[in-house]
C-alpha cells in the first residue's frame, strides 16, 4: 500500500498497531511502554518511543524508531528523524 496523502494520527496509529506494535500510555500508574502519536498541526504527525522504566537506553528508543519508521515508510509516507529522538511522519512528495 503507497499513499500521498496527508498522515493523520489515527492512521499511523493504526499502521503501528496492525503491525503488532503496542501503544504507549503515559501515566504514574498503569502506563505501558511503546508508541505514542500526536500532531503538531495538519499532515504534521510526531511518533516517539515511550518507555516506563527510567533505565531504557537511548539504543532501545532508536531502535524501535527505526522499526516504526520501516511500517511507516512501506505505506508510503516520509519518514525523519526529529532533534529530540521522535519521527516526523508527512506525506510523501512524488
Amino acid at each position: 500500500m503507497t499513499t500521498s496523502k496527508p498522515p493523520t494520527p489515527q492512521a499511523v496509529s493504526r499502521l503501528l498497531k496492525a503491525a503488532g506494535f503496542r501503544r504507549g500510555v503515559t501515566a504514574m500508574r498503569g502506563g505501558t511502554s511503546g508508541y505514542v502519536v500526536t500532531s503538531w498541526g495538519p499532515g504534521d504527525i510526531r511518533v516517539r518511543y515511550h518507555s516506563l522504566t527510567m533505565l531504557s537506553t537511548a539504543e532501545r528508543r532508536y531502535e524501535m524508531l527505526r522499526q516504526y519508521a520501516g511500517i511507516l515508510e512501506a505505506a508510503g509516507y516520509a519518514v525523519t528523524t526529529g532533534t529530540s529522538g521522535h519521527l516526523i511522519v508527512t506525506a510523501k512528495e512524488d
